[in-house]
């Protein structure tokens, strides 16, 4: 199903390895809903853990920002591997291509929201979007056409209203930009967090460095989504997320469906406004 202005999806990994079987399922699940889809060189490649080396990912990644039919650079998966091409992005020219992914994806998202050299998403990345619930699909195509929509039925760590524009990520990976050129201006902004496979004393150690930066106090609101695999009980995890996030000026909410849980994902494009009033978070486009 082609979005308007949404025609052709360019497919690289710019991070991790990923099985060609797989690669090869999303390719033509996206193919089947309507999309030309365009799979660069090194996509189904594997170095070690990369899909390449830093060149060639950076070729890949390049070839697509350059190519001026494609409208949506989405990464095959995630896995380590995006801060090696963090130094080249300068080399890229500005352009209003979506560049979409979500876990380790975040270090070249936030580095290109820091450089204001595309329009990022957090979205399902290729490999495994058609194995995503059908309203995570459409909640995918609505975050890429700017389409209004809303989330309710989230825990209230800290009450208070907040509006401001999406910045979305993992926060491990956000945490390893602290203190670098690449990590964005977060004044203003609503933070949408999550994590994976992380112990309660790692979560702490990532979002204390998020705190000791000043990104909760500079925010407009906070939204933790899904930390998967945490060893913690629900009470623990959520101390932890209030303590954090003493400084926020607005309200602090949980449990979005946005992490590494299969088959459910909120889509957040950085281009859009997330407000929080009532029992209720809004998605839209700016005007």
């Amino acid at each position: 199903m082609p979005l308007p202005g949404l025609r052709t999806i360019g497919v690289c990994a710019p991070a991790g390895a990923v099985d060609p079987a797989l690669l090869a399922n999303g390719v033509g699940f996206l193919r089947k809903q309507g999309f030309q889809v365009k799979v660069t060189p090194h996509a189904g490649g594997k170095k070690g853990y990369f899909s390449g080396s830093a060149d060639e990912r950076f070729a890949d990644l390049e070839m697509l920002w350059r190519d001026p039919e494609v409208d949506l650079i989405l990464a095959a998966r995630g896995g380590f591997g995006c801060a090696h091409l963090l130094d080249r992005l300068a080399q890229l020219p500005p352009t209003e291509k979506f560049v979409a992914g979500f876990s380790d994806l975040t270090a070249l998202l936030w580095a290109i929201e820091r450089h204001h050299l595309a329009v990022p998403v957090a979205l399902p990345m290729a490999a495994k979007f058609g194995t995503y619930t059908a309203e995570t699909q459409e909640n995918a195509w609505k975050a890429l056409s700017g389409i209004p929509r809303q989330v309710s039925a989230l825990t209230v760590l800290k009450p208070g209203d907040f509006s401001g524009e999406v910045l979305a990520g993992n926060a491990t990976v956000a945490a390893s930009l602290c203190g670098t050129e690449h990590f964005p201006d977060c004044r203003g902004r609503v933070l949408v967090l999550e994590d994976v496979g992380e112990p309660l004393y790692r979560l702490d150690r990532v979002l204390t460095q998020l705190e000791m930066c000043g990104a909760f106090s500079d925010c407009a609101g906070v939204v933790f989504g899904e930390f998967t695999g945490t060893d913690a009980p629900e009470e623990e995890l959520n101390a932890l997320l209030r303590r954090v996030t003493r400084q926020v000026k607005g309200g602090v909410l949980a449990n979005l469906r946005y992490g590494h849980e299969p088959g459910d994902f909120v889509s957040l494009n950085y281009r859009e406004n997330i407000t929080f009033s009532g029992d209720t978070i809004r998605i839209g486009k700016i005007c």
